[in-house]
């Protein structure tokens, strides 16, 4: 009795791990194409200061109803071509934020960095955009870029998902830094140290973690407490205080922003993107290329009043 137990459980055991398999081979099969830049394995890497980067040098293609893109991580882990190995005489421009700033949906020339970088050969323009990232993300990866390069403006787009992710250490299922309100200031809680196994194998265990976090992402109360997100970014204008910052949102609560003596330049995206026109994706509600090339214009206009007051 006891050995035929045995063989029952050693049955069932092995049994449950090839479903697993089989459901694992299948979502990869099945399901990785579809994947935002926020997951996907082509290129999407586990980062244990900032919780994730690109892959330098990567390449992938993003299919969904509404558009079908090729993606392309340059030799520093950003989107779009590769950049020089040294600074020129031209200003150096940043167009930091999450998906939008990405350019999720359209092709990286359609994007707003890419569209300054056409339309102003003038000025060395770098999208260092990544899917997902927090005001928080943000200014930790402008202090890691700090090391090589300081931009003379850094245009930071800004979303209503910011309050969310900013206020906790997980976003997308995936774990991030976290900070907390010091003063009028910030101070770092945490970040998110060694990739765990079972995250850094399997595909399956992270869209299911990803899931969750969207379920509870879901169920909260409209936050309506942006002091953490405004004293992120007023951390950002005191570390930089060479840099000109200009800010890009539909927020009325980071308007606040652009008072005060660490102010940024501030673009009204409601303005700038009528209500009634077709400047989105109508499901994914991502920026089109109609989007991105009106909120380029205006952010163009700004970056040039940035560089004149800076004297360049």
């Amino acid at each position: 009795m006891p050995r035929r137990r045995s063989r029952r459980l050693l049955l069932v055991l092995a049994s449950t791990l090839l479903a697993l398999v089989a459901a694992e081979w299948t979502y990869r099969l099945t399901r990785v194409s579809a994947l935002s830049p926020t997951t996907h394995p082509a290129y999407v890497q586990h980062d244990e200061e900032l919780g994730w980067s690109y892959r330098p040098s990567t390449r992938a293609r993003h299919h969904s109803p509404e558009f079908d893109v090729e993606v392309r991580i340059n030799a520093q882990g950003f989107r779009g071509p590769d950049w020089p190995a040294a600074r020129d005489a031209r200003p150096l421009v940043f167009v930091v934020g999450d998906s939008i700033a990405f350019g999720w949906g359209v092709e990286e020339p359609e994007s707003l960095p890419g569209l300054l970088r056409a339309q102003h050969p003038e000025w060395d323009v770098r999208g260092v955009g990544i899917s997902g990232f927090a005001p928080d993300q943000q200014l930790l990866l402008l202090r890691r870029l700090r090391r090589q390069f300081t931009p003379d403006v850094a245009v930071c787009v800004s979303c209503l998902n910011d309050v969310y992710e900013a206020a906790g250490n997980v976003a997308y299922g995936l774990r991030k830094p976290q900070f907390t309100l010091d003063g009028d200031g910030v101070r770092l809680l945490s970040t998110p140290g060694r990739e765990n196994w079972l995250h850094a194998h399997s595909l399956l265990w992270r869209a299911v973690t990803k899931l969750i976090w969207r379920w509870q992402f879901q169920r909260q109360p409209l936050a309506d407490d942006w002091s953490l997100v405004r004293a992120l970014y007023r951390t950002m204008c005191r570390d930089f205080a060479d840099t000109q910052f200009v800010l890009v949102s539909a927020l009325d609560r980071l308007r606040p922003l652009a008072e005060g003596e660490h102010a940024m330049r501030y673009i009204d995206v409601g303005e700038v993107l009528p209500a009634g026109g077709a400047w989105i994706f109508p499901v994914d509600t991502h920026w089109n290329a109609a989007g991105h090339a009106r909120v380029a214009q205006a952010v163009a206009a700004e970056v040039a009043i940035a560089l004149a007051t800076r004297g360049r």
